[in-house]
């Protein structure tokens, strides 16, 4: 069964703009009662989201007591562009979820809303054999237009979209007239700088009122704006979950993030 009202605590650089619009999504959830005190104040809670966006910003022994007195919520670390692998964060303390900065928007909502009852100390795989269990991977659920320099990197997306009961086709070029409007768009490139992409850009630009996706490789602040042009709905980094492409080709996938980059980018 789903949490009732839950209780969450948001801590660190909140007002940081790469988090910017996480308090305004929370606040309009009628499940969330949110609270931003300070670790010492904060008891009988469900999850605390952690906001780093600097390299060796920690909590400390704060971390430590605010276990001793909600040994059963949710830790979440979101942390910023600046904080990109454990060289420059640190290893990530057992028992909490790590994601980025880009992530949240697609991970949280199903972390929030989940009815898998998982324990805040449950294994990566876990989360996704949960995620999974709980959607719906009949045949036929649409089309998607994987726009791929290479048959590779066309290919890396097939295999995951067709995995959750899509179709795919792979898209070379701008789609001026296509006879069949695909149910989503996913370009890969290797950033927004790289020529992989312009052609993602003209074929977004093209299509509207569709979720349209970007995989890249290490996704930058200068990704996000880059990409309001073509009017993208998310960012997906990589390597990514199969739960995350799940999520974000649902029909009415709810992308916290969108308002930050792009608000007319509306489904």
């Amino acid at each position: 069964m789903a949490w009732a009202r839950k209780r969450v605590a948001v801590l660190g650089s909140i007002s940081a703009d790469e988090f910017d619009g996480l308090l305004s999504w929370l606040n309009d959830r009628d499940d969330c009662e949110i609270l931003t005190d300070d670790f010492a104040d904060i008891e009988n809670v469900d999850a605390v989201f952690l906001c780093v966006s600097r390299p060796q910003q920690t909590f400390g022994s704060s971390l430590e007591d605010f276990r001793r007195k909600n040994p059963l919520a949710w830790i979440v670390q979101i942390f910023g562009p600046w904080c990109v692998g454990e060289a420059r964060t640190g290893p990530t303390p057992e028992g909490i979820v790590r994601m980025a900065w880009y992530q949240w928007a697609y991970r949280l909502p199903w972390l929030l809303e989940s009815d898998a009852n998982l324990s805040p100390t449950f294994a990566p795989q876990e989360e996704v054999f949960a995620f999974l269990a709980s959607i719906e991977t009949t045949p036929k659920r649409g089309t998607v237009g994987i726009v791929a320099k290479t048959f590779d990197d066309y290919d890396y997306l097939r295999s995951a979209c067709e995995s959750l009961g899509f179709t795919t086709n792979w898209v070379t070029s701008p789609l001026n007239d296509p006879p069949e409007k695909p149910t989503a768009l996913l370009g890969i490139a290797a950033g927004t700088e790289s020529a992989d992409f312009t052609p993602i850009s003209d074929v977004f630009k093209r299509v509207d009122g569709i979720p349209k996706i970007l995989c890249l490789g290490t996704p930058t602040w200068e990704d996000w704006d880059r990409a309001k042009s073509c009017g993208i709905s998310a960012i997906l980094g990589q390597p990514f979950q199969l739960s995350d492409v799940a999520q974000l080709l649902k029909p009415a996938a709810d992308c916290g993030i969108l308002p930050l980059v792009n608000p007319s980018a509306n489904r």
